[in-house]
């Protein structure tokens, strides 16, 4: 019987943490209890969310940013072995939620089939058991641990309150060794054009000429995108929001540089991706920062008060401001609504840019799956632009849009119906894993029968004809949303196993054909990209433009191993309206265009050599 794997998550809540005993007490811990039961602890998995708060969960969602996060990720995948062992030192490190969230955490972990061993007190919560004892210890201590962080949270918002309360009524705060007198800032972000002198904010005058030169651009009708490609191109150097670091002073020497907005908190960091973004150019434009005003904001990111007029130095002035939304305006509305050619508008909430229609979603059959050969191997995307007089979509590399790369493009519908045509001749049986998933029908159907058990127990509660409080009524609105992810994640589990990876492949004909006459056919294409997700790692593509002829080498990547290469050659219309010949493509194999086969695009010397080889390819031989 092979030895049991050991995990070891450590979490502490804010950076400064880092300098004092906690990390070493956590590790030192876990190595000592897995040494003493015969686990054996993994080396190669470090899950460490250092300056990371558990109070709201975020910790558990964002693969990218937190190892927690990961970690269940793997686990939801079946990559982490059942009957492993996650140690951490006390159940508040894994959460700090509200009760039902985080024993809902802890039970997830458990029906994933991964035992939790809390070091202090010492307790191991096994996976195969339900033991009420210890759901009742696991609840007490989550309940401790969220009730604590509620009392902190309390006072610091009253604090924040208070702050809040003195700078409305135009009264100095009590200055701090940090800040100095008479500072009047009540937050320690600042914008990137922004730097605390004495306690009171100044301007960076050359970063405020730049923010003013973003608004005249925008004024005479630049979109974000064009922005950053001009500032990209101009050499401009990038700046984001900067947060002082907690103790020592904006001179305190840094630490070890971190990705993690926590980490950059810690040494004083201007947080930004170190390039323009269209995301930042947005915030800028539209936050009112630059008039000088600070808007308040509750945990939840909704509006705490009005904003506080002259918080920080004015930038620009009301008229500029104004100059830039109406440049903003007619770029964006031009004719049905679509943004400019080559620009994506910024996401906006519900309920913004009142009176303009809401234009459909397009499902992209590739995203999140289609990735660019050329270095900066950056995410292929499908945009609109004008070719010729006529309005067409293309692939285009994202980091060409922003003015950082060289842009590859390919005529996407030409693309899109190759790859799913070949896709059509693949035997599922020569790409797919054996494997079936683990059975989770049982654990959710559990899960949503506690749901309603208690959803019916409030209804019951309630008298009849009575308003139920507001409270009551979000809590009720909050399980109803549980209860339909529920219940869809129960109905896809459903589904998934009752069609195995194969079966739900076999649909791919039907789907393709269903694209363009199915009366829904956005639902069509959400359904058959989630079969491209199922089964498809990831997508390489290399194009070489050949004049009016492209070749787009692909290699698809399958997530049981397997791998095909195609070339897909296309050509654009040629001759007059009275004479034209239409645009036409194909798709062969790397064999039968190259009569080789062994090229990985995800390697740069392969990707060279085949472009080489494919900028000097005869068009006579490739069938042209």
């Amino acid at each position: 019987m092979s030895q049991p794997i050991g995990y070891s998550y450590v979490r502490f809540s804010h950076p400064s943490q880092a300098q004092g005993d906690s990390l070493r007490r956590q590790t030192e811990a876990t190595a000592a209890w897995c040494a003493r039961n015969g686990v054996q602890l993994d080396a190669t998995l470090t899950l460490h969310d250092l300056g990371a708060s558990a109070f709201l969960g975020e910790h558990t969602r964002n693969a990218d940013r937190f190892a927690l996060a990961g970690f269940l990720k793997l686990v939801e995948q079946g990559k982490i072995p059942k009957d492993s062992y996650l140690v951490i030192e006390n159940l508040d490190r894994l959460s700090r939620q509200e009760e039902r969230a985080a024993l809902r955490l802890w039970m997830d972990i458990l029906d994933h089939g991964v035992n939790i061993v809390q070091l202090h007190p010492e307790t191991i919560f096994r996976h195969e058991k339900s033991d009420m004892l210890d759901i009742m210890r696991a609840l007490l201590e989550l309940s401790r641990g969220h009730g604590e962080s509620e009392i902190k949270s309390q006072r610091v918002g009253a604090a924040w309150g208070e702050k809040r309360r003195r700078r409305r009524a135009g009264e100095a705060q009590r200055p701090t060794a940090r800040m100095g007198e008479g500072c009047q800032v009540i937050t320690k972000r600042l914008p990137g054009w922004i730097r605390l002198e004495a306690g009171q904010p100044v301007l960076i005058h050359e970063r405020a000429a730049i923010v003013k030169e973003i608004f005249r651009l925008t004024a005479e009708g630049y979109g974000t995108a064009a922005i950053v490609r001009k500032l990209t191109a101009e050499g401009v150097p990038a700046f984001g929001d900067y947060l002082p670091p907690p103790t020592g002073g904006d001179d305190a020497t840094p630490t070890k540089r971190s990705k993690s907005t926590a980490g950059r908190r810690a040494n004083g960091e201007h947080l930004g991706a170190g390039y323009w973004t269209r995301s930042y150019i947005h915030r800028i434009l539209t936050d009112r920062r630059a008039l000088g005003e600070f808007q308040p904001r509750r945990r939840d990111g909704s509006p705490d008060g009005e904003p506080l007029k002259g918080y920080f130095p004015v930038v620009v002035s009301e008229q500029e401001h104004l100059a830039a939304r109406a440049g903003s305006r007619q770029r964006l509305r031009r004719g049905n609504g679509e943004p400019a050619t080559g620009e994506r508008r910024p996401r906006q909430r519900t309920g913004e840019r009142a009176g303009q229609e809401k234009q459909p979603r397009y499902v992209n059959l590739f995203a999140g799956l289609l990735f660019n050969a050329h270095p900066p191997h950056d995410a292929y995307y499908r945009a609109t632009r004008k070719e010729r007089g006529e309005r067409r979509s293309v692939l285009i590399n994202s980091d060409a849009a922003e003015g950082r790369a060289a842009m590859w493009s390919f005529p996407f519908d030409a693309f899109e119906s190759a790859i799913i045509s070949a896709l059509r001749e693949i035997n599922p049986r020569e790409i797919l894993p054996g494997e079936q998933p683990p059975d989770e029908t049982l654990a959710l159907g559990e899960r949503l029968a506690q749901l309603e058990q208690r959803m019916a127990e409030i209804a019951t509660e309630l008298r009849p004809g009575g308003k139920p409080a507001g409270a009551v009524l979000r809590a009720l609105e909050a399980m109803e949303s549980e209860r339909s992810d529920l219940t869809r994640q129960l109905s896809d589990v459903q589904q998934r196993e009752a069609s195995p990876a194969g079966e739900a492949w076999s649909q791919l004909p039907t789907l393709a054909e269903a694209l363009a006459t199915a009366d829904d056919p956005l639902d069509a294409r959400l359904r058959l990209r989630a079969i491209f997700r199922r089964v498809i790692e990831r997508m390489d593509l290399l194009v070489v433009p050949r004049g009016m002829t492209r070749f787009a080498a692909v290699q698809i990547f399958f997530t049981g191993g397997a791998q095909r290469s195609y070339m897909i050659l296309y050509r654009s219309p040629r001759g007059n309206a009275s004479k034209k010949t239409p645009a036409h493509w194909w798709c062969r194999s790397f064999f039968e265009t190259l009569g080789a086969d062994d090229y990985d695009l995800r390697t740069p010397a392969d990707v060279t050599e085949l472009a080489g080889v494919l900028a000097s390819l005869p068009l006579e031989e490739a069938g042209t």
